[in-house]
């Protein structure tokens, strides 16, 4: 066993992990900012946490998991296609913040907030930097891709899809600026967790065609299942409990915060799946006292 292909499934291993780990973080964050607030007070949503005391974790935990999830190599291609078209777009719910407090109802715990026209700098600066670095990154990517004689067609395709996310906010941001500002946040959110639930949707359906060897792959075929139909189930009932109950502001928050949790433990349950894979049609690698 060679020390190289102990070295790549410890960092597909501690991918996964640190998933898991940063939206714990974010999590936690929200939930000590709401319990320290006068009277134990929630905002309407998590985004609204940008203009508290938990900006810092709301926009670190944001970009870390959007690159983690850009960089780790998905089961199959339509796997990876999701996984790169939510972390790329969990960039843009970071750097532009959900409509200002007074619009939000941020009203438990907002904290220096910056005004209009600090909000429309920062957005312009972040964007415009995130921009320039995702076309080179992308640039590096596909000639590193087309040069490789290993990698066939899948890193490929999914790079392409990349770019098309990439120069459709890019487009948009450019030609119109307001509108932009104004939908981006909310449209970026929707896509992430769209491409959340599509990710653990197609594990559902691809974890019955595992290798053998280790636990049986319907048991995990099953929790992937379990877990798409709670995301889908928790969306669709507290969304209509939020649209139906007169006055009640934390539907958004409660969905939001519900899906990141399962969203969670698909990593925990894919971790423990793959635990001696690096994906899930990848031979076994066993470390040197298991293959003694």
């Amino acid at each position: 066993m060679t020390s190289d292909r102990l070295d790549t499934l410890s960092t597909y291993r501690h991918l996964r992990l640190a998933m898991a780990l940063l939206l714990g973080l974010l999590l936690v964050a929200v939930a000590l900012r709401a319990l320290s607030a006068p009277g134990v007070c929630f905002e309407g949503s998590i985004s609204a946490y940008y203009f508290t005391s938990a900006r810092a974790v709301f926009v670190t935990a944001l970009c870390a998991l959007g690159t983690c999830l850009i960089v780790y190599r998905g089961n199959t291609d339509a796997e990876d296609i999701a996984l790169n078209a939510s972390g790329a777009l969990a960039f843009v719910v970071a750097f532009v913040p959900t409509g200002a407090p007074n619009t939000t109802g941020v009203t438990c715990s907002a904290s220096n907030v910056p005004s209009p026209g600090q909000l429309e700098d920062a957005v312009n600066n972040n964007m415009v930097a995130l921009i320039v670095v995702s076309v080179a990154a992308l640039v590096v990517a596909i000639t590193l891709v087309a040069r490789s004689t290993r990698l066939g067609k899948a890193p490929l395709r999914a790079l392409v899809a990349f770019a098309v996310v990439l120069g459709v906010g890019t487009a948009s941001f450019a030609r119109w600026p307001a509108g932009f500002r104004a939908n981006a946040h909310t449209t970026a959110a929707i896509g992430t967790f769209l491409g959340i639930l599509a990710v653990v949707g197609l594990n559902a359906l691809g974890a019955e065609r595992a290798r053998e060897g280790g636990a049986s792959p319907v048991r995990y075929r099953n929790a992937y299942g379990v877990i798409a139909l709670a995301m889908l189930a928790s969306a669709v009932i507290i969304g209509a409990a939020h649209w139906r109950v007169s006055g009640w502001r934390h539907g958004v928050l409660l969905i939001e915060a519900t899906l990141l949790v399962e969203f969670m433990v698909f990593w925990l349950v894919q971790t423990v799946e793959l635990w001696h894979r690096t994906r899930r049609e990848a031979p076994v690698v066993l470390t040197p006292s298991q293959a003694t």
